[in-house]
């Protein structure tokens, strides 16, 4: 019996300790899997905390130098300060950011976000709440965050968790990534507008892979009634596809564990996704089942652009160049549409098939010893196949806010999704409308900010120009970066 006691001890006490020896399974895992763990990096800042005269000259073990001239800035429209705001959910930590305005209620926002206390069981969960703008000073949302302009729950009761069913799958699990048989729950969702509907795309257990990329159709999570998200249209049909969770395959093979996929949609409405940037593009049709047609990037590839080049030689000359061994481009937002022209002021400005595109933003993660960075990017394509691309920022954002010290790297920020402000806006926007970008800060943090989409996609250098910058768009050089 003393035996059999001894026994049922150790049973509890490993039941005890299990999930948090997965989650360091886990975070080895990302580790070594991601080349560079992300570590603590100093508190968010409140704006400049250097200037040039400060002896800062450079940047450590080839990173790209924080010099002002190596930035282009973008400063938040509903802050005093400029700065970007903070997302709060209640009193829940929250990672990767989503913001959509409320398709119906003027100054309500719906906020989604990943649940970080979740990250000690095995059981993950995305969480919402439909939000307001705060000033953190008045003591609502608590004293951390005084000073700060804050997108925060209305009520405050605990966000609930979006109704993401558990995926099947997980049996191709194997090796060092066998404990993610164990996973449950959606991770680090994009909530997003199509033309006419918002989805949902996250990482969860696959049956083609171990991890892999799924869409939903977000107002069916969200219970949404039709004067919402009216259902049928060119887009979807007669049925609404994605009504249930749906992985995306892939049409080039599988890797072990696949992140960071985004949808895009032609000028016809119909869909794709693009699951590369580099180190080259791949992105093929998307059916509603969730399968997928061709690789659809070596088309793009060829030449056959304006100038005669195609993407190869274009993305060659455009995307950052690596300053360290373990620096990698990795795709990070969902997409949208833009029209090059200013709606409001423009009596002339209309969509017409040479002057709209679409973007998205991506990174280039730069590894600085033990640290990382993530420096984000505008990328511009063609919205007709064969979606060739058409620019990249020249320089990389800075988003205001962001603290830096000398002798350190600042803020770790990651960027996560975009949305157009405007609540009658989806999918589609001009150069003069205001966009959310929301991002996560160290992880351990929400954060989002308010920008015209021209600052966005100021300084773009083009494929057919190699460094001019796209007509009707400044130049995107010269602005103090703090």
């Amino acid at each position: 019996m003393g035996m059999q006691r001894q026994l049922s001890r150790i049973r509890r006490r490993w039941v005890a300790v299990a999930p948090i020896l997965i989650l360091a399974s886990l975070a080895y895992l990302c580790w070594s899997l991601d080349a560079g763990w992300k570590t603590g990096l100093p508190s968010l800042g409140r704006g400049p905390l250097w200037t040039p005269d400060d002896g800062h000259t450079g940047g450590q073990n080839g990173s790209l130098p924080l010099a002002p001239e190596n930035y282009h800035e973008l400063s938040s429209l509903s802050t005093e300060d400029g700065r970007f705001f903070r997302i709060q959910f209640g009193n829940v930590s929250v990672l990767n950011p989503n913001i959509l305005p409320h398709p119906q209620i003027e100054d309500v926002y719906i906020i989604v976000g990943q649940d970080l206390q979740r990250f000690e069981e095995t059981t993950f969960r995305e969480v919402y709440c439909y939000a307001t703008f705060k000033n953190a000073s008045s003591g609502e949302v608590g004293v951390s965050l005084e000073g700060w302009t804050v997108l925060s729950c209305d009520y405050p009761a605990p966000p609930p968790a979006l109704p993401v069913a558990p995926t099947p799958g997980g049996e191709l699990c194997d090796g060092k990534l066998e404990l993610m048989k164990l996973n449950k729950g959606p991770h680090d969702a994009r909530v997003f507008w199509g033309p006419t509907r918002p989805y949902a795309l996250f990482g969860s257990n696959s049956r083609f892979t171990c991890f892999g990329q799924w869409v939903q159709d977000f107002g069916d999570l969200m219970g949404w009634p039709t004067e919402f998200v009216p259902h049928g249209s060119h887009e979807e049909g007669d049925d609404v596809p994605f009504h249930v969770a749906t992985e995306i395959q892939r049409c080039d093979g599988y890797q072990p564990l696949e992140k960071n996929f985004f949808l895009f949609w032609d000028r016809n409405g119909d869909v794709y996704v693009h699951y590369d940037i580099a180190p080259k593009r791949v992105f093929a049709r998307l059916y509603a089942d969730g399968s997928v047609g061709e690789d659809l990037a070596p088309l793009a590839a060829a030449p056959g652009g304006s100038d005669g080049s195609g993407d190869d030689a274009c993305l060659a000359r455009l995307l950052p160049k690596p300053l360290g061994e373990h620096d990698s481009v990795h795709q990070a937002t969902n997409s949208l549409a833009v029209t090059m022209c200013r709606r409001k002021s423009d009596p002339h400005c209309s969509v017409r098939d040479d002057n709209t595109f679409l973007f998205t933003v991506f990174h280039v993660k730069r590894v600085v010893g033990w640290r990382v960075r993530y420096e984000p990017y505008a990328l511009v394509f063609r919205r007709d196949l064969p979606f060739r691309v058409h620019a990249a920022s020249r320089l990389p954002l800075w988003l205001r806010g962001r603290a830096h010290r000398e002798g350190v790297d600042g803020d770790m920020l990651y960027m996560v999704s975009m949305s157009w402000r405007d609540r009658t806006q989806r999918y589609h926007g001009f150069l003069d409308d205001v966009l959310f970008l929301s991002f996560g800060v160290d992880d351990k943090a929400a954060a989002g900010m308010d920008v015209r989409a021209e600052d966005v996609l100021a300084g773009l250098a083009l494929c057919d120009e190699g460094t001019s910058t796209a007509p009707g768009l400044p130049p995107g050089r010269g602005k103090r970066a703090w």
